[in-house]
């Protein structure tokens, strides 16, 4: 078995096939436990490798099922993130994150962002629709928002469901000749370390990382279910205030 103190970290960009292909890799190592943060698998699978090895889930992929996880208020996050646009005077904010196939986090996010807008009476600017959750995603989508905007589209803000797709955003609206936060302000979503040193720099809801691993190895080595969000904080930095954000945070 793995020695107690030995972790092991994959990451599978959301997909189903990768999740269960690397899990069954890990298994065979037979592992003391997983800590998981999916957003491919089902209860089933879950089910399946909870009868070989414990188990603490991190992440939204199934809050409001049987299964407890850990996570953070993410349409309270969502809302104070677009609040925070509203209160700098952006009034037609798109949101970006739109999938067929609309994952939990996803949709908690996109509560918060129009429960924000509900309590300033603003209507929503609309969804931006994308594949996936990935730089080129947001660069993809950001072009095509740089397209629109140009032909009179009324978008002076972005709220990204995640900094993958607000980094990726903030560079196609430089290659189309639009300044961040000028033009458009750009928020994300996870605060990775990227979006610190970006250029700009990227606002974005940053959870407490230390406490998430803190509670899901504590559910893992104490069997007990999670209980209670876990903290986070509205970064500002430069893709919405400019450079009046002297530090990073």
């Amino acid at each position: 078995m793995l020695a107690p103190a030995h972790v092991m970290r994959n990451q599978t960009r959301g997909s189903r096939t990768r999740e269960l292909q690397e899990i069954e890799r890990v298994l065979a190592l037979q592992p003391d436990g997983l800590i998981l943060s999916p957003l491919g698998l089902s209860a089933e699978d879950l089910e399946s490798i909870r009868a070989r090895c414990p188990v603490s889930l991190i992440g939204e992929h199934f809050l409001g099922s049987a299964e407890s996880a850990v996570a953070i208020d993410n349409v309270g996050a969502a809302r104070e993130l677009v609040s925070h646009l509203l209160s700098l005077g952006r009034r037609h904010i798109a949101i970006l994150g739109v999938t067929d196939d609309v994952p939990r986090f996803m949709g908690l996010r996109r509560d918060g962002y129009l429960a924000a807008r509900q309590e300033f009476g603003v209507e929503p600017a609309g969804d931006i629709r994308t594949d996936a959750y990935e730089y080129v995603d947001g660069f993809t989508s950001g072009s095509h928002l740089a397209d629109r905007i140009r032909a009179g589209a009324a978008i002076d803000a972005v709220f990204c469901v995640t900094d993958g797709l607000a980094i990726g955003v903030i560079r196609a609206l430089h290659d189309a000749g639009m300044h961040v936060p000028d033009d458009v302000a750009v928020a994300g979503f996870d605060d990775i370390a990227e979006g610190r040193y970006s250029t700009p720099r990227l606002t974005t809801i940053s959870p407490d990382k230390q406490q998430i691993a803190h509670r899901a190895l504590e559910a893992l080595l104490g069997g007990e279910s999670p209980s209670g969000a876990i903290e986070h904080r509205l970064s500002i930095r430069e893709s919405t205030v400019g450079r009046r954000q002297p530090h990073l945070h």
